[in-house]
């Protein structure tokens, strides 16, 4: 295997980034709520559904994160596979997120998303380089379980409510 360049680098670390942020926010959040959602009685445990469809997609969301960019970074075709789809993922929420806060009038959050957005679509098109696709093997037999992984990630951050 060839060694990475900074362009799969900088990808590879702005998954990581993302994937580790998202933990952060995911304790923090715990770690401060007084919410009714998640109760404990005696030695039960009682969630409601909604939080635990909430812990499952933030679970997941972090998990294809850091585990997307360690194998991005040990050079490995399924991290390409996984980062490029979360990337694609985050950064259409990151993009909607920007256009939201601007039209909001917030400048700036608008500016630190728009920031967050442009780092993103960077790192997707490091990955969209000729080089890098040819480094990591991706050829239209890989394109399909990209799809797909994204289609699946998608759904379970969508569609899981």
């Amino acid at each position: 295997m060839q060694p990475l360049n900074w362009r799969e680098k900088f990808a590879a670390i702005i998954t990581l980034f993302i994937g580790i942020l998202i933990l952060a926010l995911f304790v923090l959040d715990y770690s401060t709520k007084q919410s009714a959602e998640v109760t404990l009685a005696g030695d039960k445990i009682q969630i409601s559904k909604g939080a635990l469809f909430q812990i499952i997609r933030t679970v997941v969301a972090f998990l294809v994160g850091i585990i997307g960019g360690f194998a991005l970074l040990k050079g490995k075709r399924f991290g390409w596979v996984w980062s490029f789809s979360f990337l694609t993922l985050i950064g259409v929420i990151a993009g909607y997120f920007t256009v939201v806060l601007s039209t909001a009038g917030m400048a700036p959050t608008t500016i630190a998303a728009g920031v967050m957005f442009l780092l993103i679509l960077l790192s997707i098109i490091f990955l969209l380089i000729t080089s890098t696709r040819q480094k990591f093997r991706v050829s239209s037999k890989t394109i399909l379980p990209t799809l797909v992984f994204l289609l699946a990630i998608g759904a379970i951050f969508f569609f899981l409510q």
